[in-house]
């Protein structure tokens, strides 16, 4: 079988699976920012009015050429330009603001825009203002303000030079409307909505300061990754830990995979005793502890699992066993060496935390713990400690001292970068042995190659087809025909 394909970098159906992922933040995003707009747009924005009037300028021959009679076009363009940079003069609009006493010149200025015609004679005179009414009467006021600017008794001397007459066309258009453009509004305020979601899930997801995919863990930390379980979304809305079948070859895959990443990875020295951490709180510690368990039982191999969780135990939830009769009470000597190990349906033996202790340091670090946990070595081919995360207590330093070796769980989008990486320094600098790390809520979707076709495969159709089924009922049948003959014997 290939080698699957090593994740480099972002590609588009990262970036496609991060958005569908993320559909339902991104439809919230998307509303919020659209109706935000619409808010803004209808409620906020106040609405503006225009109007517009036209004044035609008349240049007189002698004023444009030289040549008596005779009206040269693009000279004469040049005096209408000069007349219309005359609208936005103070000589202008000083009369108008005298006007109006709430109405100041730069302000009038601000309300005024002008065009000259670029084939014809005529400047036209716009007003812009939230005041509908004013737009009109300012637009009248500033064209007849510009006539007598222009009129050759009474008006500016140097304009009398260029021999012109401006006259207003027609009355100022009554006011319409000029903005906003609601409409273009509320489709920036959707696009932009689009565009904010898109760039907080990318951020969300590729940005983060988690780990998103199982070769980022093993380039960011340096140890190898042993172990890799994809997402069960079953699983996790389970409130109980979920053992695995022991008479699945499918279920036992995974766990098979780690048991012989384990077995391989110190051959001249075996890892016999295993501890079992993590970061933080449900990254599925427990469960891969009493899984592997299973696996390990399942190969033949007899196998006890410790839960040195005393803070917060769980083990025995798993079981399906009583909390008490366990370690404290066994470290107190107040129960027996036998009496202590409880056995399972699973072929699994187990020792429970027992009752609450305030300080679990005592029992951890006891010399009669040390001297169970080699006891246990002489009666059981693996004994595997489940221990506490690293960010709640140091518990699991103290007992990974006990191991030969730790599996680090790691669940991928769950514990930050620093975290990890602080921890498993830590370990490094107290000479515990870092076996390698078990991924763990994997995305089924960046299981890519064949090794992920293969699992879907097999999921969807090897595990249900007629003929597995029919397999499974005649080995059960057998079982329990063999089981019936020895209960006669």
């Amino acid at each position: 079988m290939e080698k699957e394909t090593k994740e480099s970098g972002i590609s588009l159906f990262d970036i496609l699976h991060a958005l569908w992922k993320n559909v339902i933040l991104m439809g919230i995003i998307v509303v919020a920012v659209t109706v935000l707009g619409i808010v803004y747009t209808y409620g906020y924005v106040t609405p503006t009015y225009k109007s517009s009037t036209h004044v035609l300028v008349a240049v007189s021959p002698n004023s444009s050429s030289s040549k008596e009679g005779s009206v040269d076009y693009s000279n004469s363009l040049k005096v209408v330009q000069t007349i219309a940079e005359l609208v936005e003069e103070d000589c202008v609009l000083d009369g108008v603001a005298e006007k109006h006493s709430d109405l100041t010149v730069s302000k009038i200025k601000s309300m005024v825009g002008v065009s000259v015609s670029s084939s014809s004679y005529i400047v036209t005179i716009s007003v812009v203002s939230t005041d509908k009414a004013l737009t009109k009467v300012i637009a009248d006021e500033v064209a007849a303000e510009l006539i007598a600017e222009c009129d050759p008794d009474t008006g500016n001397e140097a304009i009398k030079v260029l021999q012109v007459t401006v006259n207003q066309t027609s009355p100022a258009t009554n006011p319409t409307y000029n903005a906003p453009n609601k409409k273009l509004y509320v489709i920036v305020a959707l696009l932009g909505g689009i565009v904010i979601a898109c760039a907080v899930v990318f951020l969300k997801e590729f940005m983060s300061n988690k780990f998103k995919t199982k070769d980022e863990i093993e380039s960011a930390t340096g140890v190898r990754i042993v172990g890799e379980f994809v997402d069960n979304k079953e699983n996790a809305k389970a409130k109980e830990i979920r053992l695995i079948d022991s008479t699945s070859v499918y279920q036992l895959e995974e766990y098979n995979t780690l048991l012989g990443n384990i077995k391989y990875a110190n051959i001249e020295n075996p890892y016999k005793v295993i501890a079992i951490t993590s970061s933080t709180e449900n990254e599925l510690k427990t469960t891969t502890a009493c899984n592997l368990a299973v696996a390990m039982a399942a190969n033949g191999k007899k196998v006890i699992v410790v839960d040195l969780d005393i803070k917060r135990p769980t083990l025995h939830k798993a079981f399906n066993l009583k909390r008490t009769e366990g370690l404290v009470e066994y470290i107190d000597d107040s129960i027996s060496y036998e009496k202590v190990i409880k056995h399972t349906e699973k072929k699994i033996d187990v020792i429970t935390a027992g009752p609450a202790v305030l300080n679990s340091l005592v029992i951890l670090e006891s010399d009669h713990l040390k001297d169970l946990v080699a006891k246990l070595r002489e009666d059981y081919d693996y004994i595997i400690l489940d221990t506490t995360p690293l960010s709640v207590s140091n518990d699991s330093t103290v007992a990974a001292k006990l191991a030969d070796g730790v599996l680090y769980n790691v669940s991928i989008n769950q514990a930050k970068k620093k975290l990890i990486k602080e921890h498993l320094s830590q370990l490094n600098e107290l000479g515990i042995n870092v076996i390698g790390i078990s991924v763990n809520k994997i995305p089924r979707s960046s299981k890519t190659g064949y090794y992920y076709y293969y699992n879907s495969y097999k999921d969807s159709q090897i595990d249900n087809s007629p003929a597995v089924k029919a397999a499974n009922t005649a080995t059960e049948e057998a079982k329990d025909d063999s089981e019936k003959l020895e209960e006669n014997e």
